[in-house]
């Protein structure tokens, strides 16, 4: 049983790697992630003291 769902979760990470690997897929995360960085920078940078 243990080595059947190990399988399975492995087999479903390495799909998911997969996908995320793409081009397009890996270019929308770096924006998303670059855009939540900008937002926080700018919510420090705009806090008061």
């Amino acid at each position: 049983m243990t080595f059947t769902w190990l399988a399975l979760y492995a087999t479903a990470v390495a799909k998911a790697g997969d996908f995320l690997r793409r081009p397009s897929i890996r270019r929308t995360i770096e924006g998303l992630t670059g855009m939540v960085l900008i937002g926080l920078g700018i919510r420090i940078a705009t806090e008061h003291r």
